[in-house]
């Protein structure tokens, strides 16, 4: 038995059916328009670290292609939403991040002294995470020798040498520098709206998007409601297992947002990166997202 007609009522499940083959339609034109927009920025010079965009509407890109591979799965389990959603909540993720860069861009600062302080912040916290990581491998290899009564190996000291590897994250003390630190070149307001409580740790998605809030951004208040929905797909409790039984006419409505997100993204991107033919893409794009939103809108249920 087909798990949704077995759960669900056939007029619903038709319904649905029809409002997930609109999404992928959409999906289809949207990953088409993604790719060549990344190929119209091909050889082109862009500003000063702005190269870190192209790179997150790279993995957006690869995201909603493997999303939109999965949809068809629904048409029999909705359930198949639990991956899908860990999907697009990372989709929005990368929204969130591109935003959050995106505010640090000064126009006239041929340097991005503030964009480039906040790339260094982010890969020191990759840095730091992939030592935590190696520092557990070689525990785990350590209490297997001692389980097997073999002499541990000497293991490299995984921090020192990737301090030395990354001298510019490191202080004359030889530990990590702080973000403050990080961040003694970046313009003053900016500063003061990143926030410094974040001193040392991770920069959360709340500290990114109280970061949005405080740039202005109208639509930071959808980006957190996106994220906090899909993020209960990321994380277990009785309660988000529940929503793993229902039907997906709100999964759905969210997708349709995240999307939206995704094209007011390029849209602010057309400004502070260089592409070819950017006229012709940005009303492209103009075009793509009436229709895309008369499409959703026009949807009889």
């Amino acid at each position: 038995m087909v798990y949704n007609d077995e759960h669900f009522e056939a007029e619903l499940n038709i319904k649905l059916r029809k409002r997930l083959s609109i999404l992928r339609f959409w999906q289809d034109e949207l990953i088409r328009y993604l790719c060549r927009f990344l190929d119209e920025t091909k050889d082109q010079r862009q500003r000063t670290g702005c190269e870190a965009f192209l790179k997150l509407l790279t993995k957006i890109r690869l995201n909603l292609d493997a999303a939109n591979a999965l949809m068809h799965l629904m048409n029999d389990d909705y359930r198949y939403k639990t991956s899908i959603n860990v999907l697009y909540r990372t989709m929005v993720d990368d929204i969130i991040n591109s935003y959050y860069l995106w505010g640090t861009v000064v126009m006239n600062d041929p340097e991005q002294q503030a964009l480039r302080n906040e790339l260094k912040i982010l890969h020191k916290e990759f840095t730091v995470s992939v030592i935590d990581g190696i520092k557990a491998e070689q525990q785990f290899r350590a209490f297997v020798s001692t389980v097997k009564g073999d002499t541990p190996i000497a293991e490299v000291d995984v921090e020192a040498y990737f301090k030395k590897g990354n001298p510019d994250l490191v202080d004359r003390n030889g530990k990590w520098q702080t973000n403050a630190d990080l961040r003694s070149t970046t313009h003053p307001d900016i500063k003061k709206q990143l926030n410094q409580h974040e001193n040392c740790g991770f920069i959360s998605e709340a500290k990114k998007l109280a970061f949005l809030k405080a740039r202005d951004l109208p639509w930071h208040d959808e980006l957190k409601s996106l994220f906090k929905y899909l993020s209960q797909y990321q994380h277990f409790s009785p309660q988000a297992h529940h929503l793993l039984t229902l039907h997906i006419d709100q999964d759905i409505t969210i997708y349709q947002h995240t999307l939206g997100q995704l094209l007011m993204l390029m849209r602010q991107l057309f400004g502070v990166l260089e592409i070819k033919n950017k006229l012709v893409l940005d009303q492209e794009l103009a075009s793509i997202g009436k229709a895309m939103l008369d499409s959703f809108n026009s949807e009889p249920f």
